[in-house]
């Protein structure tokens, strides 16, 4: 059964029982420890998050957007050291002037064990927000001989979108959730089979 385009900037609408939240939606409504600017689509973002909450919707985190909104933070975590560490980062990058946070993270990447309690507390912050992360239990498996890097591509090339956008969907469809709300346009290509909610 197709699917459709949901405009969540409409009034009065109504979200299903259970959806796939997206990671660019994630990113704009947590603003991770108010470590990234505030962003055009936070606005919007911080309205889904109300009608997420006062509707009693469950929000759903594939494995993909977990790593992704996990990447965000430690990217932004070790942004915010570069500076106290410039002269380890001269000594290890002799002829460069500017260094990025990828930079901090090759030289020092133990800084992670001083960053996992805010790591931790990112994850507490997720459930308060009323999202659950699906785990490998909640997704059925494959069909019988269909091998995962197969099933990848064609979600890739039936929807004509990148692995990762891909494969949040596989795992939205392999756990029988056929909504997901989103900020990202690429995402509206996957309306051939899921209600996509987003702003229009």
């Amino acid at each position: 059964m197709p699917g459709r385009l949901v405009d969540l900037g409409r009034h009065g609408v109504q979200l299903p029982d259970s959806l796939i939240v997206d990671t660019s939606l994630v990113v704009a409504g947590l603003n991770f420890a108010n470590r990234l600017p505030t962003l055009p689509s936070t606005p919007r973002a911080t309205r889904f998050f109300d009608l997420l909450r006062n509707q009693g919707s469950l929000g759903l985190l594939t494995s993909v957007v977990a790593q992704e909104l996990f990447h965000v933070a430690i990217r932004e975590l070790f942004r915010a050291e570069v500076a106290n560490h410039h002269a380890a980062l001269a000594e290890a990058f002799p002829t460069r002037r500017r260094f990025d946070w990828l930079d901090l993270f090759k030289v020092m990447p133990g800084l992670l064990d001083t960053f996992s309690p805010e790591l931790e507390r990112l994850r507490h912050v997720l459930a308060l927000t009323g999202l659950k992360m699906l785990q490998p239990h909640d997704l059925a498996p494959l069909p019988s001989g269909h091998r995962f890097e197969r099933e990848l591509l064609r979600m890739v090339s039936h929807y004509r979108l990148d692995t990762n956008d891909a494969a949040i969907l596989l795992d939205a469809q392999r756990a029988g959730v056929m909504s997901i709300a989103t900020l990202d346009a690429d995402l509206r290509r996957a309306q051939l089979d899921f209600d996509v909610y987003t702003w229009l």
